[in-house]
């Protein structure tokens, strides 16, 4: 039996017979235990550390890119242009 409290009209109900407050029909998550909390939280730890990883090697591709692209636009700035004319023809 999981006793829950209401968090919108605070009535007290057994969330095992009544997924949802009986008298204002809020619905209400009983509490975690404290040993699965501290399971999850050495799994949300790890998996901080690996999230960490993957976002610094983001951004040492993402910045690898933009000096890829700069250099192409450099090039590309450098390049004199080969023919006034608009591809129609004179206009």
């Amino acid at each position: 039996m999981r006793t829950v409290q209401c968090y919108e009209c605070r009535k007290r109900y057994d969330y095992d017979e009544d997924g949802f407050c009986p008298r204002c029909g809020a619905f209400n998550q009983p509490a975690r235990s404290t040993s699965s909390m501290r399971r999850t939280d050495s799994r949300a730890a790890a998996q901080a550390g690996s999230d960490r990883k993957l976002m610094e090697r983001t951004w040492q591709d993402l910045g690898r890119d933009f000096q890829k692209m700069g250099k192409s636009f450099g090039k590309l700035l450098e390049s004199k242009p080969r023919n006034r004319r608009l591809p129609g023809g004179d206009l």
